[in-house]
């Protein structure tokens, strides 16, 4: 408890701006001129601080081009991590806000956020990401363009930028913003217009599993409720509320949604379960079928699931003011060339709202059917239209990877993934720091250096088992002997042994469910590892027990996975091989000497490869990974899946692209013959705040 409530450490800037500080860890400072000054006051004498300074060369990269226009109703969203700079023009003004990180330990790397008023990094700056979020305001450019510059690259997601055309949002006098999730609801929420127009914008990644329902208001002042951003048309305006109405509640759906109070305060309660709302459907009120992007055209809609359009014909959700509490009819039209050529009605009863989107998809297929004759929709096509619409999201965006379908179904890649607590960064101690070789190659391929190794070109299949934490490391321990060797320890290293019995004071993970990537190789220098191979194989002591499923590779068809998760194996101090393997299992151990993180910067990375062999990296996956066929990866649409684990071997450059190169464990019919390349030095998906390696132990061996 602080005198008079005042936090003890005054910080300012050099344009004197202030930030009072209570209590930190560790706080980032960022100086991007020469002459640049910060200075920390107290008058507190207990009280002690200090500072370490740093200095790092920013690394310029190609800025991503982005356009905001009076017809938008979506505002444009800068949500992913390690966020690229971002050159935005508008056809007025770009108004730029901001939504708080989900933690507020992340509220500090805002800081990296710089601002400029014009196309140039050069141009005056309008503050920081922080400072945005402090004001609860917005930034406005004085011409048509507004450049966002992102210092450093976070693995964490730490706040979403809000574009969009400033003749929108002028009449609003703050802003505050909210990314919802899973892990936060954006359940209760404070709105002061006392000073003018205030706007509360609510973000949702994945509209399918969280929605938003206005249960309650209280206070003064009138809420109007935007599927989207704020417009000056109010086209997307679907209902405008009091503290006393009645219509509630009601849910609210749609990737963005802005609550705009107009006089007074109040405060919301939020849900983030549509059961709230479907409990209510027989209340007497009026009310709208929430849906994606309310009255705008696309080919995807959602009302409790998704209705898709195969791509052929884009239509509109757009239905208000219908009495939940009696009866109602549906009606569908559909035109081609502005000629209609199909019309439907479907009768709904009170009970039937909550299945809405049944009915909506049964229609749709007819309109099809209508316009198609040859296109008979169901349940299966649904997910491959949603695939389709993804891959040409995917490839229409950019030209730096190809994406497409992939033999097994995409809930396969589920099966392959890890929880996100399992590619978190590596604590400090941990962490070593690389000397820098004198030389560093424009490309390093491992599999060219190091071809007698028998590891260095083998691409592994994990099945339907969160295993890839394990089957990565033992990848790049395999390396790593043979390499450390000169060929003498040729082998694959089992990883089996590590998902199995890496277990105990280690604390790998979950088995099959993920685990850590550095305990795995801690468990290598303490207990060691025995030999194995793929399932196919049968190579070596303790070869993988899970067999592969779903796909068809080097023209075998393996069984269709099960709809569960692969159960982890049991440890077990024997061979396991089908094969007559000679060497017992305590006379099969290998060991490491050492193991470690290595630092994110890239150099140190290419020198660990290079004077080492490859090394396990961990990274966050999304949807769009999944179809990758070719190309340098970057994330470009689709929501967060979970965590992956795989083996990097070398890197390159490709068109003025530099990429890492991985080796992916998903078998040899997915990606480029099982590899694939991501780019490299933006720290893409987190890939370079994961690194694992160890050098192995030669002379001990049982």
């Amino acid at each position: 408890m602080f005198l008079n409530d005042i936090e003890p450490v005054l910080i300012t800037d050099q344009l004197q701006r202030t930030e009072r500080v209570a209590n930190v860890d560790k706080q980032r400072y960022y100086f991007i001129a020469p002459g640049g000054k910060i200075k920390l006051t107290t008058n507190d004498e207990r009280v002690q601080f200090g500072f370490s300074l740093y200095w790092q060369q920013y690394t310029a990269t190609q800025s991503v081009q982005l356009n905001v226009s009076l017809s938008d109703t979506q505002p444009t969203v800068l949500e992913r991590n390690g966020m690229k700079p971002a050159l935005v023009k508008a056809g007025t003004k770009v108004s730029a806000t901001i939504l708080s990180p989900v933690y507020n330990y992340l509220i500090q790397n805002l800081r990296t956020l710089i601002f400029f008023d014009s196309d140039s990094w050069n141009s005056t700056s309008l503050g920081t990401g922080l400072q945005l979020l402090q004001g609860n305001t917005q930034f406005v450019s004085s011409g048509n363009s507004m450049t966002v510059l992102p210092l450093e690259s976070f693995y964490y997601d730490y706040g979403q930028i809000v574009l969009q055309d400033y003749e929108h949002t002028k009449d609003i006098a703050s802003f505050q913003g909210l990314k919802c999730t899973l892990y936060s609801r954006c359940e209760d929420l404070k709105m002061d217009a006392s000073g003018g127009p205030a706007a509360f914008q609510l973000y949702t990644q994945d509209i399918l599993s969280v929605a938003n329902v206005l249960a309650e208001i209280r206070g003064t002042g009138n809420l109007d409720v935007y599927i989207g951003g704020v417009t000056v048309n109010k086209t997307n305006l679907i209902s405008s509320y009091s503290a006393e109405s009645q219509n509630l509640p009601q849910e609210l759906l749609g990737a963005f949604k802005t609550l705009v109070l107009t006089n007074g305060t109040t405060d919301l309660t939020m849900s983030a379960f549509s059961k709230t709302f479907k409990e209510t459907v027989k209340l007497p009120r009026t009310g709208f079928i929430a849906s994606m992007e309310y009255g705008s055209l696309s080919t995807c809609q959602d009302s409790h699931s998704v209705v898709t359009s195969l791509m052929i014909a884009k239509f509109r959700i757009s239905i208000r003011d219908v009495d939940l509490s009696g009866y109602a009819t549906l009606d569908i039209n559909g035109y081609k060339n502005e000629t209609l050529v199909f019309a439907r009605s479907q009768a709904l009863f009170p009970h039937q709202f909550t299945s809405f989107s049944k009915i909506m998809w049964k229609l749709v297929t007819l309109l099809f059917l209508t316009l198609l004759s040859t296109v008979t929709p169901t349940d299966v096509l649904q997910q491959r239209f949603q695939t389709e619409l993804l891959i040409n999201q995917v490839n229409s965006a950019q030209q730096l990877w190809t994406a497409g379908h992939q033999d097994a179904p995409k809930e396969r890649i589920l099966k392959y993934l890890m929880k996100a607590e399992h590619v978190k960064p590596h604590r400090e101690e941990d962490v070593v720091q690389v000397d820098v070789a004198d030389a560093i190659p424009d490309h390093y391929d491992v599999r060219d250096q190091f071809s007698q190794c028998i590891s260095v070109n083998n691409i592994r299949d994990q099945s339907h088992c969160g295993s890839c934490w394990a089957v990565a490391a033992a990848e790049a321990i395999s390396d790593r002997t043979c390499i450390a060797s000169n060929g003498v320890v040729n082998t694959l290293l089992s990883a089996e042994d590590i998902l199995t019995c890496c277990i105990g004071e280690y604390y790998c993970g979950d088995g099959c469910e993920g685990g850590y990537p550095i305990q795995a190789w801690k468990y290598w220098v303490k207990n060691g590892l025995v030999t194995g191979g793929s399932y196919e194989s049968q190579f070596g002591c303790k070869p993988y027990s899970i067999a592969p499923c779903g796909q068809t590779v080097n023209g075998v068809t393996w069984p269709k996975c099960p709809n569960s998760d692969a159960d982890t194996p049991k440890c077990v101090d024997h061979c396991t091989s089908n094969s007559s393997y000679p060497i017992p299992y305590e006379k099969d151990k290998h060991y490491g000497a050492t193991a470690y993180a290595v630092s994110r910067k890239v150099d140190q990375i290419q020198s660990e490869i290079l004077k080492n062999g490859p090394v396990e990296v961990g990274f966050t996956v999304y949807a769009d990974f999944y179809q990758y066929k070719s190309g340098v990866y970057v994330h470009v649409a689709g929501p967060e899946l979970g965590g992956h684990a795989v083996k990097l071997l070398g890197w390159g450059v490709d068109n003025g692209t530099p990429y890492w190169l991985a080796a992916n464990s998903w078998n040899t019919n997915w990606g480029e013959n099982g590899y694939f390349r991501i780019l490299r030095g933006v720290n893409e998906c987190g890939i370079e705040s994961q690194v694992v390696a160890g050098i192995p132990d030669l002379e001990r061996h049982n």
